[in-house]
């Protein structure tokens, strides 16, 4: 079960999943907002998408719902807050219990108090964390180090096999074919600090050129902190776009500035579409970041940092080849294919120490 109405980095894990599942000849059922990118896209791919909306974690309605959509079902997989708290409403009383796994994806700690004691307690047979980060978060909040594996998110390599074409991405944003392009894929949100990355390069050079892919509650600041003197004209916001494979190799860096993140996987496309990536070393990024070797790591929340090592590779080209090479390298570990793979066995692992549960997706 998945309740975001967005299409973010979590939803694309997801329908990887699903995808992946399919392909091993499984029929994985999802549980979704029947208009969400999720949704539309798993329909698309002939997966089963069963419609539910929800109005928050204490919605009657949507937990029966899902548990009428669970009748019968091994295991439930449950991808985001809301579908946490529902999956766990929605399987009270149920005989037998499927079995419950939970996606944990972002490393903010877990709030005390009653309601995170019910969340986090015995009732979820097994967390997955998508990095080490989120795990160490997870261990801080009460939850057994037994009950929690670690599955890092994949990408499919083969999406971004296609060239970019940065000439024409610098003719849409009416700038010249000399201008530097210093790029950001994700959600405009305080935790991936994309203010720390115009800060940046309101340092560099004034052929350097931001653009910002992505739609968030910072869009607004954003937009009046690019329009200022020392910005004005550098900074591109292009929205939600679904092209981001052909807009990645455009790039001549990737920045992810976050302060916190669960693992990161906008920069695992950057590697697979073969651009230098600049990160921080927020939560799990340097779990797919070795420094100096796939990428450059600055301190989480220092502009300036990040600014030095930007201007180090669009200056350096020996050293962004190096980047580029150690990046696809180093994706080998982190693919769809592995992180389908590995959540099989953590659910053919919490099946086996079921009691009287069959072995069936």
């Amino acid at each position: 079960m998945a309740t975001a109405r967005t299409w973010r980095g979590g939803e694309q894990q997801v329908l990887y999943l699903l995808s992946g599942l399919s392909a091993r000849g499984l029929a994985p059922r999802l549980a979704a907002p029947p208009e969400s990118p999720l949704a539309r896209r798993a329909r698309e791919q002939g997966i089963e998408v069963v419609p539910l909306r929800s109005r928050g974690d204490l919605d009657l309605g949507a937990a029966a719902a899902l548990r009428r959509a669970a009748a019968g079902a091994d295991l439930l997989h449950l991808h985001t807050g809301h579908a946490h708290a529902l999956g766990l409403l929605a399987t009270v009383g149920i005989r037998p219990r499927p079995a419950v796994v939970v996606a944990r994806r972002v490393d903010f700690p877990i709030r005390a108090g009653f309601a995170s004691r019910l969340k986090y307690g015995p009732r979820v047979d097994r967390f997955v964390a998508v990095s080490h980060a989120v795990a160490r978060v997870l261990e801080a909040g009460g939850v057994p180090r037994g009950r929690i594996t670690v599955v890092h998110s994949g990408v499919d390599p083969a999406r971004f096999a296609g060239p970019g074409n940065g000439e024409r991405l610098r003719a849409d944003l009416a700038i010249p074919r000399s201008a530097k392009l210093v790029g950001f894929v994700g959600a405009l949100v305080p935790h991936k600090a994309p203010g720390d990355l115009l800060e940046a390069l309101a340092g560099l050079p004034p052929e350097v050129h931001g653009v910002l892919v992505g739609t968030g509650e910072l869009e607004t600041p954003l937009r009046r902190r690019a329009a200022a003197d020392d910005l004005s004209g550098r900074v591109h916001f292009l929205g939600q776009r679904d092209d981001v494979p052909a807009l990645l190799p455009a790039f001549d860096v990737f920045c992810l500035p976050s302060r916190q993140e669960g693992l990161g996987t906008s920069v695992l496309d950057a590697m697979a579409a073969g651009t230098p990536v600049v990160a921080t070393l927020g939560g799990g990024i340097p779990e797919m970041v070795v420094d100096g070797e796939c990428g450059l790591l600055a301190p989480a929340g220092d502009p300036e940092a990040l600014r030095v090592l930007l201007l180090r590779v669009l200056t350096d080209r020996s050293l962004a080849g190096r980047l580029v090479a150690g990046g696809r390298e180093r994706i080998t570990g982190f693919t769809a294919d592995r992180m389908v793979e590995k959540t099989l066995g953590v659910y053919e692992d919490t099946l086996s120490r079921g009691s009287g549960r069959e072995r069936t997706l």
